[in-house]
């Protein structure tokens, strides 16, 4: 009786997730959490990190590589491309809806193709903003303490903006396309924008759009600092061989993954079945995001990473360098063209395309699932 009612829980929480009603039995529930982790684990994990390299180093390739625009002038690589990143992220923000409300009109076989299409333009966008700044940090923060407190207080602030969910991505959360608003980008404000009159809501898709990049900013601070966190303490060569160079990290992405996704089934139960208020629904959000590697931690930089957060930028880490190593290493441009392509491509087969489009996640909102989502098929055989 005590377990049914666990379950009860749990798929509600995974309703609020998918978009659908989930109704399975305690053996099937956990079968297909089993299932979809291992599954997002994988195959969406190798699919999205191959996304990401690909589009990624061809930006870099263009902009800053042999012959490229900028080939030997960091500082105005990154000054450029930046300003660029922010500005066509911002017109992404501001007109995603109304390329939803525009392609929606379309059959549907024509929808699927100019979707995917505006998808690839928005990653791209995407890239340009995450690989501009990443950048720039390199130039201003060299030292390990700098790269600490940019994780510190970029993780503080994201925290106050109530945003902190906003670090967890691909394969600790995932992003199915089965949904009626496919083309749009989540962003700060947007609950906001759709209720106030016109005027009022020009000047809220402006704070809106402004808030949304700057919350973005402060992701790619927090990733960063915990990415160089992460490189500066995991053995590599010529210590470890170049494969467990690349196996080490993936292998901790799985266990710190599985330790919060754990961790989340746990708390959701408790807290869910006290029918606890906001406040405590937003505590518990933070703690499963934050889940202190204190181990790992006074042994190395003297402070906390979190395990939802650590566990996606592990495999991040691990599979990107596999597959420098191993995916035509002698050729850079054809391995990233290859890489990209088999990434977008295979993520909008699989229908997962929309793990690409960014945006903000916000902390413990109402009829919103706990932030770990690794859900895949458990929707689908559901129904």
């Amino acid at each position: 009786m005590q377990t049914q009612k666990y379950s009860s829980i749990v798929c509600a929480d995974i309703g609020n997730s998918v978009g659908s009603e989930i109704t399975l039995s305690s053996s099937k529930l956990a079968l297909w959490l089993g299932v979809d982790f291992l599954f997002t684990q994988t195959v969406i994990n190798f699919l999205s990190t191959a996304s990401w390299r690909g589009v990624w180093n061809i930006i870099d390739i263009i902009f800053s590589g042999e012959g490229g625009i900028f080939e030997g002038k960091a500082y105005k690589d990154s000054g450029v491309t930046c300003c660029a990143g922010i500005i066509l992220n911002i017109i992404i923000y501001a007109s995603s809806k109304t390329v939803q409300r525009h392609l929606k009109k379309l059959p549907n076989s024509l929808f699927l193709i100019t979707s995917r299409l505006f998808t690839t333009i928005c990653f791209t966008f995407y890239m340009l903003l995450w690989r501009s700044f990443w950048n720039l940090l390199y130039l201003f923060l060299p030292t390990i303490l700098s790269k600490l407190l940019a994780f510190l207080g970029s993780a503080f602030l994201l925290c106050l903006a109530r945003c902190f969910n906003s670090n967890i991505g691909v394969p600790g959360s995932i992003e199915l396309d089965n949904r009626p608003d496919y083309c749009v980008v989540y962003t700060l404000l947007s609950s906001l924008v759709e209720k106030k009159s016109l005027l009022m809501g020009y000047c809220l898709i402006l704070a809106d759009v402004f808030s949304t990049v700057t919350i973005e900013i402060l992701v790619i601070f927090c990733w960063f600092g915990t990415y160089e966190i992460i490189v500066y303490t995991l053995p590599a060569q010529p210590s470890v061989s170049q494969l467990m160079e690349c196996l080490i990290p993936i292998a901790l992405g799985v266990l710190s993954g599985v330790v919060a996704f754990v961790a989340q089934m746990l708390i959701l139960v408790w807290i869910e079945g006290k029918h606890s208020g906001w406040a405590q629904r937003r505590v518990a959000h933070f703690v499963i995001a934050c889940i202190g590697e204190f181990q790992y931690a006074r042994l190395h930089i003297y402070g906390y990473n979190n395990s939802g957060l650590l566990s996606t930028i592990f495999h991040w880490y691990g599979m990107w360098t596999l597959l420098d190593y191993y995916i035509l290493p002698h050729h850079p441009v054809y391995s990233n063209l290859l890489t990209s392509a088999i990434g977008i491509i295979g993520l909008s087969v699989l229908g997962a395309s929309r793990c690409l489009h960014g945006g903000v996640s916000r902390d413990a909102e109402p009829g919103e699932g706990y932030p770990i989502q690794p859900y895949y098929f458990i929707g689908r055989v559901s129904q």
